[in-house]
């Protein structure tokens, strides 16, 4: 009866979270091992680094890709950065720290989310962290 029970509560579980499951799920399948995960019309990573020295990467990265910079902001907890990119498309990075050593990065770019630009922008912080 336990099991019975335990295999309808997943399934419940997979019925009620519908397409965001399979969103979720395809993301994870799509981008593997590389440690982002597209969502609802963003993009997340986790960086093994201060918060400073991912606002700082960012900072460059925006700079880098020819991007116009509307707003930067940087405290003990978080940082963000809009940035205005090709056809006016809003970019907002936000950026929050986990531990001493571990950021959180979120990158939305426009208002649905524009996953191709995203992962340009995650590569060119990644480039500009390992240049740092």
């Amino acid at each position: 009866m336990k099991r019975l029970l335990s295999v309808g509560l997943i399934g419940l579980v997979v019925i009620a979270s519908g397409c965001e499951a399979l969103v979720i799920g395809s993301a994870g399948a799509a981008l593997g091992g590389a440690g982002i995960l597209y969502y609802r019309g963003r993009a997340e990573k986790v960086y093994a680094v201060p918060l400073e020295r991912c606002y700082d990467a960012t900072l460059i990265a925006v700079k880098g890709l020819g991007y116009g910079l509307e707003k930067k902001a940087l405290d003990k907890k978080s940082g963000k950065v809009v940035a205005e990119g090709v056809k006016s498309k809003k970019i907002t990075i936000k950026m929050t720290a986990l531990a001493p050593e571990s950021t959180k990065l979120t990158v939305r770019v426009g208002v649905f989310g524009d996953q191709r630009k995203s992962q340009e922008i995650i590569d060119e912080i990644d480039q500009a962290l390992g240049r740092s």
